[in-house]
């Protein structure tokens, strides 16, 4: 993510940012990222909300508290805050939060990685959906040095012997920069979190020569979730000139067998085929 802290304040949002908040205010709901996700806030803060989604929605405007005051009302056209005005021009905001309401899982990383602080990623994905006028996916995370790293977590187990330089080299071949820590029985990752033009909706054939190279040499697991009816490319994105793997659950891929190997790599680049113009 680019520093955001160093943009110039405006005495007015955008038209589309006036509309986005327009569409907001009609409804929001917040939205937790599931794929190898720990939760951002505290199991204590969390119920005393309640059970379900519409608490852990409640909780978390709670949580962020004045700062998103403008999507609930109307007057707040005269948006002050600079992740908030981000947050309407569709750009990923970071919201740093108070350490006493955070998961143990997220202090925990904010610690391994040395943190400046931890909080929650915000961006809107869609509005006038048939049941939110908007839906904002949050995602646990920590900044540092200016950047914004999505934090996640997989379990790890006694046969995996992997040295966490060698899982971050493996894993930096196919996905967003990446960094690695363990701690305990559990595997933690920093992925950096980057602003983009949305998920590619074609590809050329030089990327995805070059993203077969990598996926192969990389060794891992990761694509089972994509196939020959899927209309969209939504677990990629495109940085820095190449593609790259931006889903949570890359953290949990395991190695590939030789016969495996062979095979998925065969239906990957079947797959993306379809995507090449």
């Amino acid at each position: 993510m680019q520093d955001s802290h160093n943009q110039p304040q405006f005495d007015s949002i955008s038209p589309e940012a006036t509309q986005r908040l327009v569409e907001l205010q009609e409804g929001f709901h917040f939205v937790r990222a599931h794929d190898c996700t720990p939760q951002i806030l505290s199991r204590e803060f969390r119920s005393a909300y309640g059970l379900g989604l519409e608490a852990e929605h409640v909780a978390t405007i709670e949580a962020i508290g004045d700062k998103i005051a403008p999507l609930e009302k109307s007057a707040g056209k005269t948006v002050q805050d600079i992740e908030t005005r981000r947050l309407l021009e569709n750009k990923p905001s970071f919201f740093e939060l108070t350490p006493s309401i955070l998961s143990d899982e997220l202090r925990t990383a904010g610690q391994l990685f040395n943190a400046d602080a931890a909080g929650a990623i915000l961006i809107i994905a869609y509005t006038k959906h048939q049941f939110y006028g908007g839906k904002i996916e949050s995602f646990p995370a920590i900044k540092k040095d200016d950047e914004a790293y999505r934090i996640l977590q997989t379990s790890r187990y006694e046969e995996d012997i992997q040295s966490d330089e060698d899982r971050e080299q493996q894993l930096n071949l196919i996905t967003l920069p990446i960094k690695i820590k363990t701690e305990g029985n559990f595997r933690y990752a920093a992925m950096r979190f980057v602003e983009h033009d949305g998920h590619p909706k074609s590809i050329t054939q030089e990327e995805l020569d070059d993203w077969i190279e990598r996926f192969t040499t990389a060794g891992l697991d990761v694509g089972s979730d994509i196939g020959p009816e899927d209309e969209s490319l939504d677990n990629f994105i495109r940085y820095q000139g190449r593609l790259y793997w931006c889903d949570g659950d890359v953290i949990a891929a395991t190695s590939f067998t030789k016969k495996e190997q062979n095979y998925k790599t065969q239906e990957m680049k079947k797959t993306l085929q379809q995507f090449v113009q």
